[in-house]
């Protein structure tokens, strides 16, 4: 389904800011975020997943030999992984309320954005790898035992690594935790109710990124052409 609304190339058009991309993968939605709300002359190119177009030629050779998105082609700069996109960005373009200079708040994001790969990313892809192609109920040990630590780290401050603005940090996060709702999945994945700061942390993100409502409707699109693709 997706193959009929992405066209295909023989040979990547790479152009200057060219971000290679999914819109239901979490890491492509956090570096859409950023380019989006920050206005950045960098253009998108949707990967057709579903194919698996990002294991084949001409991607692997062009882009990203590691076949994954998302993935950043600046002319001879090639670059994976959506948190050295997020910095790259940010650095390259002077973005400091998202990245900041000063050591010591540099070191506070870059510390949730290393938390991530093992905390939020790992435990909640878990929960939405199961939930849209297994059977049953995931368990829900680990992801619970995240939320709990984030919880209490909200507690006190209004963003991950910032007490007034968000970083690349929250960008990193917060579609992980959006994929675990309602919206994504009939009743959810997870129930945020018990959760109160993690509620309003999400809410004063959905509130301030004005990319996101956008960002989140094309993510859940994707999801229902796949749910609809296995019926």
């Amino acid at each position: 389904l997706l193959s009929l609304l992405i066209p295909s190339f023989t040979h990547f058009p790479i152009m200057p800011g060219t971000l290679y991309k999914v819109a239901l993968s979490q890491p492509s939605r956090s570096c859409m975020l950023l380019v989006n709300e920050a206005k950045l002359d960098v253009e998108f190119r949707d990967v057709d997943l579903m194919n698996g177009e990002q294991r084949k030629e001409p991607y692997i050779t062009e882009v990203n030999p590691a076949g994954m998105v998302p993935a950043y082609v600046e002319g001879d700069f090639k670059l994976a992984e959506g948190a050295a996109i997020l910095t790259y960005l940010a650095e390259s373009n002077n973005l400091t309320n998202w990245y900041p200079t000063d050591p010591k708040a540099k070191a506070k994001v870059n510390q949730w954005l290393h938390w991530h790969h093992t905390g939020s990313r790992k435990s909640s892809s878990t929960q939405f790898r199961q939930s849209l192609f297994g059977s049953g109920a995931p368990d829900a040990t680990e992801i619970t035992a995240v939320i709990e630590f984030l919880e209490s780290t909200l507690a006190n401050s209004k963003f991950v690594a910032s007490a007034d603005h968000p970083t690349v940090a929250d960008l990193i996060i917060l579609p992980e935790l959006d994929q675990l709702g309602p919206d994504f999945f009939e009743g959810g994945i997870f129930d945020f109710t018990p959760y109160p700061n993690i509620v309003r942390y999400m809410a004063d993100l959905s509130a301030v990124l004005t990319s996101y409502p956008e960002n989140k409707a094309n993510a859940i699109a994707v999801l229902r052409m796949i749910q609809s693709s296995k019926k």
